[in-house]
């Protein structure tokens, strides 16, 4: 199942603005594996993509994250391998951009085995389309968190007057071994018929709060 961005790609040519540029400054980084290998890890530049976003009035950042930290890129080239880089998620698009001599590049999803940012995991779905992060593995299930955004109007304290602005929000969802991917469930017993829990572990879980992830979690990887 494709989880799809609400109407975000018709928003694209206007999110790299003025406004958001110099909310969300991006240091440099030099890094000599991945600029000998742009093929394999770089779409194209950034810039070539939106340089013609120059709508100022949509506030907020596209940017998962506040800053450009180093993330843990693991790839397979003639082996698995894992490489850092200043990176940062967007949410927008669903796609993480690196900064290579000090310019913003799309990464290159096919690239792509796991990304890390502290203790954070990020994977592609199914369709190389999606990224989420993994926030628990089993047997037969993961449990995965989806990050959306939309363009909310608001109505300023000056009257008649409205303003745009980048809202994220995120999601989670139960992803089979078979591609299946479920919003997860509000109560505990829809969860435990989802994953065709037993009854000696229903009675396991019975203190368990299916809103606490350590809890959860453990329901996810008994399964």
């Amino acid at each position: 199942m494709k989880i799809k961005k609400t109407g975000i790609l018709i928003y694209f040519s206007l999110l790299y603005t003025i406004t958001i540029f110099s909310q969300s400054r991006v240091p440099s980084s030099v890094n000599g594996v991945f600029s000998n290998n742009l093929d394999f890890f770089a779409i194209q530049k950034v810039d070539d993509v939106y340089n013609n976003g120059v709508n100022e009035d949509i506030k907020g950042s596209p940017y998962l994250f506040s800053d450009w930290s180093d993330i843990y890129i693991t790839v397979k080239l003639k082996k698995e391998e894992t490489y850092h880089i200043k990176g940062n998620y967007n949410p927008v698009l669903d796609q993480f951009e690196i900064v290579i001599k000090n310019e913003k590049y799309i990464l290159n999803p096919k690239s792509v085995i796991q990304i890390r940012r502290g203790s954070q995991i990020f994977k592609l779905g199914n369709s190389l389309t999606s990224y989420h992060e993994e926030l628990a593995v089993g047997k037969n299930v993961r449990l995965i968190k989806i990050y959306e955004a939309s363009v909310m109007q608001t109505q300023t304290q000056t009257l008649g007057l409205f303003e745009r602005k980048i809202v994220l929000k995120d999601s989670e969802y139960i992803l089979f071994n078979d591609g299946r991917t479920i919003k997860l469930p509000k109560s505990k017993n829809k969860l435990f018929e989802l994953l065709n829990t037993s009854q000696k572990k229903q009675k396991e879980y019975k203190k368990f709060k299916i809103k606490n992830l350590s809890d959860l979690s453990k329901i996810i990887q008994d399964s």
